[in-house]
């Protein structure tokens, strides 16, 4: 599977592709919204928000770069 950045996958989507990833995000990692767009520009993702990040999307944790 072809792998992906995690800043242009989102960027890619649309407005309300971008809100419903967002909250997902949010919801399954308990995160504020201010800290999602921090690590969204910074890529310092956790490897417990990583790997949950890797199921909402259904893709394989090595096959998504964080930045």
């Amino acid at each position: 599977m072809k792998k992906i950045v995690l800043s242009e996958y989102y960027e890619g989507l649309s407005n309300s592709d971008k809100k419903e990833f967002r909250e997902n995000v949010m919801k399954q990692t308990d995160m504020s919204q201010a800290t999602f767009y921090y690590k969204m520009r910074n890529g310092n993702w956790k490897t417990l928000e990583k790997k949950q990040i890797s199921q909402i999307l259904n893709r394989d944790q090595e096959d998504i770069y964080l930045k």
